[in-house]
């Protein structure tokens, strides 16, 4: 597995335990080429329901040497990981309805269609309308699976085919559905 973080042991050491009071919010993180040692992007574990168990990964932003690279996914894989080993039982993805890349990459990872917040905020003094997607506990170990093996393969097939393959929750396949209905 490649150390994409800045420092592994960093990121384990901040985000270590449910225990942790959260009060960086959102909990930020590097991430780092390991082969040049340069810095290529940063993420963020936001929204972090310690009582509900549940968490989000946010604010990912990739330079061009990170975008569509083994190096981005693998980033998303650990922390997604991390976040069920540490016994969270809903990692969720919040995305602008207009920002096809990111609805692309939540599918792609395997996280599932939620709900449609409409006029959920105001950017740039337009409504902004937000998807929500999730993955669960109880679809974690297949994912897992997945998520191991093409790793191991170096991503020579496409994620987003193996992952497509998880059953999910009814009612996740029930929105999925309508999500099809609406017109951003």
């Amino acid at each position: 597995m490649l150390n994409v973080f800045k420092s592994i042991i960093y990121f384990y050491q901040k985000f270590d335990s449910r225990s942790v009071v959260y009060e960086e919010q959102p909990l930020f993180f590097m991430v780092e080429d390991k082969r040049s040692g340069k810095p290529v992007g940063v993420a963020a574990f936001d929204w972090i329901d310690d009582f509900f168990g549940s968490i989000e990964i946010g604010h990912l932003n990739f330079s061009p040497l990170m975008q569509r690279s083994l190096i981005s996914s693998e980033a998303v894989i650990i922390m997604i990981r991390k976040a069920f080993e540490l016994g969270f039982r809903r990692v969720a993805w919040r995305t602008h309805s207009l920002n096809a890349a990111s609805i692309s990459a939540a599918k792609r990872f395997g996280f599932k269609f939620e709900a449609f917040f409409k006029y959920y905020s105001v950017m740039k003094d337009h409504n902004r309308n937000t998807l929500w997607y999730s993955i669960i506990s109880d679809d974690w170990p297949e994912l897992n699976k997945i998520f191991s093996t093409w790793l191991e393969s170096g991503g020579q097939e496409k994620l987003g085919d193996l992952t497509s393959k998880v059953s999910g929750n009814k009612i996740a396949k029930r929105f999925h559905a309508l999500q099809k209905t609406f017109i951003y």
